[in-house]
């Protein structure tokens, strides 16, 4: 690989080379200096595919009782992960908003868990139907925070 390296640096370089090459080395320093904002995206979709592979993992055999409670576990665990970052200028309203429905997710699969236990078939369902209203509040805060997809 060396080798390679030297040989390039040794060849007399044409103007239009030149150029390329002074082109590619700008576009690279202007990407690099934006970088801040998609950082943001970068990191926050990271985590979000990995709490995305975690809720996946859960055993489809495992009660439903324990699979509410790895999926609440692995959303705060990326509700907090998620709070450490800074989201990009205008865009920290909206991601607080996203935050606080990842919040309410969590209380949400609480309510889920207590109407399970109790055997409450009813306000199971009124929390399932809770829960999507979340979660489309969520793929809508998402977008609006900045957040890639996958954290809808």
């Amino acid at each position: 690989m060396d080798r390679v390296a030297d040989d390039v640096s040794r060849r007399p370089r044409s103007p239009r080379c030149r150029t390329r090459l002074y082109g590619l080395t700008t576009l690279a320093l202007a990407l690099s200096a934006c970088g801040g904002g998609d950082d943001f995206g970068d990191q926050a979709g990271e985590i979000c595919d990995e709490a995305r592979a975690d809720v996946e993992q859960i055993g489809s055999d495992l009660p439903a009782s324990e699979k509410v409670r790895r999926t609440t576990a692995i959303i705060e665990k990326q509700r907090d992960r998620l709070a450490e970052l800074d989201a990009p200028d205008g865009k920290q309203r909206a991601f607080d908003a996203y935050l606080r429905r990842l919040d309410r997710l969590v209380e949400l699969f609480g309510d889920l868990q207590r109407a399970d236990r109790k055997g409450d078939q009813a306000g199971a369902v009124t929390v399932r139907d809770q829960l999507r209203g979340v979660q489309r509040e969520v793929r809508a805060t998402a977008a609006d925070a900045g957040l890639p997809p996958v954290c809808a």
